[in-house]
């Protein structure tokens, strides 16, 4: 049973949460985190944004959680979880909070500690259901924390604008929400301002055309079209209509974008730089770089490193939060 939030008068203090649900009746997975550094009623919504987390783990890695989240939050807060140096940084004035999110996973029968089982409903569904998840993870966020509002799109109340922060496959996801991507329902769903998008796959073809023999071996070829097959399924045509590349980012599809930073590591082992490549193509094309801010940052370290130092993502985070206001 997952914890009730507070509403928000209730949002007198600092805090962080357990696991909450955010779908009726609760599921393992469906379920996100929150961390407010100071009383959201505290928190202006002109000045402030939230930011919006989405972990990676191709799809179906069950060890890798909403808690990825937490190393950068140690860097941008001394004294995590108690907020207590929550000054020490000068964009953390215009964060009202974070969430990080869970989704439902796809299969991975042979993961070594945690293999899926056919009856886990949680375990075994395939795209668009984990971007759908991510959709009514913001419809919640809309109700209990006015995060994303309407901000005028249908004529409801403002709320707070957010950041969407991804890594890996949650970087994939991000791209695919923006662009309604499989899903019907998320066109309701309010885009973010800014996306910072963290070693992510955004041609799936050429991810794993990459990753095929004889580029790399017959064993890691299988591991990678497990992956996407898990995932996607194999009927290959799905594989590029689901890609990001193939997505829609211009202002009448994505008319609150503003920022797009695209982060990856010379050292990542797991997702090559071409990806970034054909996104930035992609991009360019559809006017970013041009009033709407397009922007490359080299990162250090393996792919998991990233997130596990933390220092990066809290830098990216900053950097981006300070153009937005000042």
């Amino acid at each position: 049973m997952t914890a009730t939030p507070p509403t928000i008068a209730h949002q007198t203090t600092p805090q962080t949460t357990s696991l909450l649900s955010y779908t009726s009746p609760a599921t393992p997975l469906q379920t996100l985190e929150i961390w407010l550094p100071r009383p959201l009623s505290a928190s202006s919504l002109e000045t402030t944004v939230w930011i919006v987390y989405i972990h990676g783990g191709a799809w179906r890695d069950p060890e890798l959680t909403s808690s990825q989240l937490e190393p950068t939050l140690r860097r941008l807060f001394p004294a995590f979880p108690s907020f207590e140096d929550a000054g020490s940084s000068r964009a953390v004035k215009h964060i009202a909070g974070f969430a990080s999110l869970n989704y439902r996973l796809s299969p991975y029968k042979n993961h070594p500690t945690h293999p899926s089982d056919d009856r886990d409903e949680s375990r075994n569904v395939t795209h668009p259901a984990h971007v759908g998840d991510i959709a009514k993870a913001l419809e919640w966020l809309e109700r209990e924390y006015n995060v994303t509002g309407n901000s005028g799109q249908t004529g409801g109340a403002r709320g707070y604008e957010w950041v969407g922060v991804g890594h890996s496959c949650g970087a994939t996801m991000l791209l695919q929400l923006v662009t309604s991507m499989g899903q019907a329902n998320i066109l309701s769903v309010c885009r973010p301002v800014a996306l910072i998008l963290l070693a992510g796959i955004y041609d799936l073809p050429v991810f794993l055309q990459n990753h095929s023999a004889p580029k790399v071996s017959t064993e890691t070829q299988r591991v990678y079209t497990e992956i996407i097959e898990g995932a996607f399924g194999t009927d290959k045509r799905r594989w590029l209509s689901a890609s990001p590349v193939a997505g829609d980012y211009s202002p009448e599809t994505w008319s609150k974008g503003r920022m797009v930073v695209l982060a990856h590591s010379k050292e990542d082992e797991l997702v090559e730089e071409e990806q970034v490549n054909r996104l930035v193509e992609v991009l360019e094309r559809q006017g970013w770089g041009v009033g709407r801010q397009l922007l490359e940052r080299e990162l250090k370290g393996g792919h998991d490193f990233v997130w596990e130092d933390g220092e990066q993502v809290a830098a990216l985070i900053e950097q981006v939060t300070l153009m937005l206001f000042e």
